[in-house]
């Protein structure tokens, strides 16, 4: 991970989190920002299966830990999201799951188990986690759409779109809108 000044381009730190050995395991999920016993942290999911939590100043580790074991298109490949509560973030690497950690220490507070993959990267809002389920290779005709209650991870809902869901879906009011990988755009509103 690398910390650049905006202003100047200027390199401000850069954190190996552990030897790629030409594996292809490298960090391509955006990384959560956020406050942690006051000072600001980088949350960061990655390829490898490692999730970690970097002082935002300095860049040292704050934690980190293995969920998963990944390899060059799998592990924790979609980006995090954050609510103030946990931190949330989806596995592609069985076990392929919703994961919710605690933001102190990086314990799971529950996991969500799904049969297929998730690249989707989670949305949060009023109490919800929605994301998406999806092979990137194989057979892309199986996919979902699933919601959990943000507090325990008990499902709410789920909608299978005959096909692979790797984008991140958008909350707008009481409207989730999301892509599938045969192109369509879907949007959905839950009964309350």
């Amino acid at each position: 991970m690398l910390a650049i000044d905006p202003l100047t381009g200027t390199p401000k730190w850069m954190t190996s989190l552990y030897p790629d050995s030409d594996r292809d395991l490298d960090v391509g999920a955006t990384p959560v920002i956020f406050t942690l016993e006051a000072r600001e942290v980088v949350a960061q999911a990655t390829v490898e299966g490692m999730f970690a939590v970097l002082d935002a100043t300095t860049g040292n580790v704050v934690w980190s830990k293995e969920l998963v074991r990944g390899s060059a298109v799998h592990g924790l490949i979609a980006s995090p999201a954050f609510d103030g509560t946990h931190i949330y973030t989806g596995s592609a690497t069985r076990p392929t799951a919703m994961f919710a950690l605690k933001p102190s220490d990086g314990s799971t507070a529950w996991r969500y188990d799904v049969a297929d993959p998730i690249y989707s990267a989670p949305a949060v809002a009023k109490g919800v986690v929605i994301f998406g389920t999806g092979a990137v290779f194989g057979d892309l005709s199986t996919g979902s759409v699933v919601a959990l209650s943000s507090s325990d991870g008990h499902r709410l809902w789920s909608y299978d779109t005959h096909s692979a869901v790797r984008s991140g879906p958008a909350l707008a009011g009481d409207l989730v809108f999301v892509g599938d990988s045969a192109g369509d755009l879907l949007a959905f509103r839950p009964k309350s």
